[in-house]
C-alpha cells in the first residue's frame, strides 16, 4: 500500500493550471461536484479551502485525494477517511478541525503544516516525504487518538539516490499512543525539535540505526508517553534540553544523557547503568506515583542521582519514589533533593552512605535485605515511615521520623537520637527488637507512639510533647547506661507496664507517673513522681 501510494503521488500530472477550490457550506464527499463551489473537484495542482459551516464536513472516500495545498477555515471540518489526502508541493493549514482514520501525507519541501486547529479526533497516520531540503512544522498538532503514527520516508522516485529525510518541528506535535518511525530503513530519517518545540511520542520511536533525533535546542521538550516498556531514543550529542517521561510502563535509558529539564510525570524512568546529567539552571520534577531507578542490582556500575540540578530546582512529590540499586558502595545517596519515597537496595551485601547531611525524605524510607544505609554522623529527616529489612547504622547523628519504625533487620543506634515527631499514631515494631540510644517523643496533634515489643534505651528518654504508649500489652522499657528520663510536657501511657532504671535521673518541667518501676543501681529525682 505504501509504495503504491507514493507511485500515485509521483505519477500525477503537474502541468495543469492551479486554482483555488473552495467547499460549499454544507460540504460533502471530496469527489462529488456538489461539494465544491463552481462544481469543480480539486485537481493535484489546486489549492483547497475547506469552508464548511459548523457541523458540516468535507469527507474523503476509500481512495486517495490529492491537492497542492489545503486550508481548513475556523469552524470547518476535514474528515479524512478511507485512503486519505496527499498534499503535493504546498502546505496544510488547520484553523478548524481535522478528524478521521485516514492518512495525511506531505511531499513538498519547506513548511508543510501550520495552524492551531483541532486534531484531537484524528486517528490516522501522518506521512512526511522529503529529501535534501526537509520539511517544517509550524503547527499545533495535538492528537488524542491512540491510533496515530508519524512516518518519515524518502520520496519513492528518489529511493536509489535519496538523501536524508529531515523534518524540523517548530510547533507542537503530540500523539497519545503513537510512534515516530521511518518506513524505509535504508535511508536516514532526521527529526529536529527546534527551540520551544514539543514532541510527544511513545514506544519504539526512531529505533532505526540511521534514524536520528536532535533535541538540544533551548526550551524544546520531548515527551515519552503511552503504555509498555521501551528504551528512549538517544539524541544527537546525547542531549535533551527537556525530557519528560509520562507513560505507564518503564522507560529506559540506552546511553548516558544530558538534559536542562527532566520531568517524570508517571511510570518509571530506568537509568540502567547510564548517568543523567542536568544543569544548574534546569529543573527536575517527579510527580505522584512516578519512579526513578538508579543503577541495577546486577551491576557494579555507579549511577548517581541526576547531577548538576540544584536543590531549589528539584521537586519530588512525596508519593514519588527514587531507588538506589547499584551493586557498589560507591553509589552514595545524594542529599541534594528532598525525596518522596526512598529505597536503598543492592545485589549483595553493600553499604551505601549519604553524600552529606541532612537526608530529607518526604515519604517513606525502605532499606532492602542486602543493603546497609550508613548514616555515621548524619541526620535523616523522615516525614513518613522507616522499614529496615537490611541495616541502618549510626555512629552518632539523628533520625527524626513522622511515621512508623519497622525493624525487620538491623538497627545500630550508636550514640545518636531517634525522635518521633509525627501527628498521629506511630508504631515501633518489626521482627527484630530494637535498642535505641536516645529516644525523644516530640509530636503534635493526636500523636501516639505505640510499642509493639519491650524497648531498650541505652541513653535518655525525653517526652517533649505527644504520647509514649506501652499499649495494653504492657510492654516494658529498660533504661541502661545512666540515661535520664525527662518529661517536659509529653504523656506517658504506662498501662500496667514496668520501667526499669539502671542508675538514672528522673526530671523535667512536668512530673512523671508510672505504674511499675524497678530500680537497679542509684536513681536521682529532679522532679516529683507518682504511681498509679
Amino acid at each position: 500500500m505504501k509504495k503504491k501510494i507514493l507511485v500515485l503521488l509521483l505519477s500525477l500530472p503537474f502541468a495543469l493550471k492551479a486554482a483555488t477550490i473552495t467547499s460549499t457550506a454544507n460540504g460533502g464527499s471530496w469527489g462529488a461536484t456538489t461539494t465544491w463551489v463552481g462544481g469543480h473537484v480539486p485537481a493535484t495542482t489546486d489549492d483547497v479551502v475547506i469552508a464548511t459551516t459548523s457541523g458540516h464536513s468535507v469527507n474523503t472516500a476509500s481512495g486517495f485525494d490529492y491537492c497542492a495545498s489545503v486550508t481548513i477555515n475556523s469552524n470547518a471540518i476535514l474528515n479524512i477517511n478511507g485512503g486519505g489526502v496527499g498534499v503535493i508541493g504546498g502546505l496544510t493549514t488547520n484553523n478548524g478541525t481535522i478528524e478521521g482514520s485516514g492518512n495525511l501525507g506531505f511531499t513538498g519541501l519547506g513548511t508543510v503544516l501550520t495552524g492551531g486547529g483541532d486534531w484531537s479526533s484524528f486517528s490516522g497516520k501522518l506521512f512526511f516525504y522529503s529529501v535534501n531540503g526537509g520539511q517544517t512544522i509550524d503547527a499545533s498538532v495535538d492528537i488524542n487518538s491512540s491510533m496515530t503514527h508519524i512516518y518519515m520516508e524518502p520520496d519513492a522516485s528518489t529511493w536509489t539516490t535519496a538523501g536524508p529525510v529531515r523534518v524540523t518541528n517548530n510547533g507542537i506535535v503530540k500523539t497519545s499512543n503513537g510512534t515516530l518511525t521511518s518506513l524505509n530503513t535504508a535511508y536516514s530519517c532526521n527529526w529536529i525539535n527546534a527551540a520551544g518545540a514539543t514532541l510527544k511520542v511513545t514506544g519504539a520511536s526512531l529505533t532505526g540505526s540511521k534514524d536520528s533525533l536532535t533535541a538540544s535546542a533551548s526550551g524544546n521538550m520531548v515527551i515519552y508517553g503511552g503504555s509498555g516498556n521501551y528504551n528512549i531514543k538517544t539524541p544527537v550529542g546525547a542531549t535533551y534540553d527537556g525530557l519528560t517521561c509520562a507513560g505507564t510502563g518503564t522507560v529506559s535509558l540506552a546511553a548516558a544523557l544530558t538534559t536542562n529539564n527532566l520531568t517524570v510525570s508517571s511510570g518509571t524512568l530506568d537509568s540502567k547503568t547510564f548517568q543523567v546529567t542536568g544543569n544548574s539552571s534546569g529543573t527536575m520534577t517527579m510527580s505522584s506515583g512516578a519512579t526513578l531507578l538508579l543503577g541495577t542490582t546486577a551491576s557494579t556500575t555507579n549511577v548517581s542521582f541526576p547531577t548538576n540540578f540544584t536543590s531549589a530546582n528539584i521537586s519530588l512529590d512525596a508519593a514519588s519514589t527514587v531507588k538506589y540499586l547499584a551493586k557498589t558502595a560507591s553509589q552514595s545517596v545524594s542529599v541534594t533533593p528532598t525525596y518522596g519515597n526512598l529505597m536503598i537496595d543492592a545485589g549483595s551485601a553493600i553499604t551505601k552512605t549519604p553524600s552529606g547531611t541532612p537526608l530529607a525524605i518526604g515519604g517513606n524510607l525502605t532499606i532492602n535485605t542486602n543493603a546497609t544505609l550508613s548514616e555515621t554522623t548524619n541526620t535523616i529527616n523522615l516525614t513518613g515511615s522507616a522499614t529496615i529489612n537490611g541495616s541502618l547504622t549510626y555512629s552518632s547523628g539523628s533520625l527524626n521520623i513522622g511515621g512508623d519504625f519497622t525493624n525487620n533487620g538491623t538497627f545500630t543506634e550508636g550514640t545518636g537520637t531517634v525522635t518521633f515527631n509525627g501527628t498521629g499514631t506511630q508504631n515501633i515494631n518489626g521482627t527484630a527488637t530494637t535498642t535505641f540510644n536516645n529516644l525523644t517523643v516530640a509530636g503534635s496533634g493526636s500523636q501516639d507512639v505505640k510499642l509493639n515489643y519491650a524497648l531498650t534505651v541505652n541513653g535518655d528518654v525525653t517526652l517533649s510533647s505527644g504520647d509514649l504508649d506501652v499499649t495494653t500489652s504492657n510492654y516494658g522499657i529498660t533504661m541502661y547506661s545512666n540515661g535520664n528520663w525527662t518529661n517536659n510536657g509529653g504523656t506517658f501511657s504506662y498501662h500496667s507496664g514496668t520501667v526499669t532504671f539502671y542508675g538514672s535521673t528522673i526530671g523535667g518541667s512536668n512530673n512523671s507517673t508510672f505504674y511499675n518501676m524497678e530500680v537497679i543501681g542509684s536513681l536521682s529525682l529532679n522532679s516529683s513522681i507518682r504511681f498509679w
